[in-house]
């Protein structure tokens, strides 16, 4: 679990694709980095949902920007890895039609309880555990509590985990971690689709697990790469996006249909492995059954990552102090 730092120092890593093993075999992108490197990715979201439920029509804006710092705590000999992932800001506000909601990390007002369960979930360090090239556990989030404001408070507190909960942070670091690929031989035209799997733990992992656009606001998207691109001075595998086959999923008595198109762009590092920019739109549609009642959605959604630049040495330094 992650305490918040006072300040940090965004260091050198060192992730590399892969050589290739033998002449002509294509190149594969992996994790390198070492224990101690630290990071920082800006991520920006926004979708609009409307659709139609037993309790009739609605419509929800949503925007965040998260500000994320990210540590590697531990490396181990198979190459897993323990990551101490902090929040160094958020904004986020939603309107819809349980009224309108509004989160600053950087403002302290605000006395219910979606809002102290943001206060406290962004001050502390979240400890993720990468295993075998995936997310295997992220552990550190409060509990969020369930009061009695009905359907108004039931709409906040799923905001508020969307925001910062296990599977929002999950489906952030899927991006930044570049899982799609990661081992992947890349090969021009050749399209990579991340498996969607199992995700967290609790009421918040059980709602959530297989359900596509419900978990944060796009849906998966598969990776076509391009080539090879320079980024200032930096290697980079660009990738476009492209749409992923119609999902269908059962789970828990309920069903799901989904459809949806994406475009946009992806560059990941080839030094570290990591992205460096991302830019991706989706739209879909997407149907849910339960207890023989049926729920009709469809959503525009768009993210944007960007990894702040690493420090230079100079800036890195204390300043001089004169005697």
């Amino acid at each position: 679990m992650i305490r918040r730092c006072a300040s940090w120092t965004i260091l050198c890593t060192v992730m590399a694709v892969a050589p290739a093993a033998n002449a002509g075999e294509a190149p594969k992108i992996a994790w390198k980095v070492e224990k101690g490197a630290a990071l920082a990715f800006n991520v920006k979201r926004q979708s609009a949902t409307q659709g139609q439920s037993p309790r009739g029509e609605f419509k929800v804006n949503t925007s965040s920007e998260i500000q994320y710092r990210v540590e590697v705590a531990d490396r181990k000999d198979n190459g897993d890895l323990v990551l101490k992932v902090t929040y160094a800001s958020v904004k986020a506000k939603s309107e819809g039609r349980e009224g309108a909601w509004e989160f600053d990390s950087a403002k302290k007002e605000g006395k219910d309880d979606v809002t102290a369960y943001l206060q406290d979930a962004t001050a502390k360090t979240i400890e993720v555990k990468l295993a075998g090239g995936k997310i295997a556990d992220i552990a550190g989030f409060p509990e969020i509590q369930r009061g009695g404001e009905g359907d108004r408070g039931n709409f906040r507190r799923f905001q508020g985990l969307r925001v910062a909960g296990r599977n929002a942070l999950q489906n952030d670091l899927e991006l930044i971690l570049s899982t799609a690929v990661l081992g992947q031989a890349l090969e021009k035209d050749k399209v990579y689709i991340r498996s969607r799997e199992a995700r967290g733990a609790g009421e918040e992992g059980a709602r959530q697990r297989g359900r596509g656009m419900f978990d944060r606001g796009e849906a998966r998207a598969a990776y076509r790469y391009e080539g090879d691109e320079k980024v200032g001075d930096a290697a980079a595998a660009k990738f476009s996006f492209a749409s992923a086959p119609p999902e269908k999923t059962e789970e828990g008595g309920a069903r799901q249909e989904l459809n949806t198109k994406a475009k946009g762009s992806a560059l990941v590092s080839q030094k570290d492995g990591l992205l460096l920019k991302l830019e991706l739109s989706s739209e879909g549609e997407s149907s849910f059954e339960r207890d023989g009642q049926t729920s009709k959605f469809s959503r525009q959604s768009k993210v944007e990552i960007a990894r702040e630049p690493a420090k230079k040495e100079a800036e890195k330094k204390p300043p001089a102090v004169s005697l």
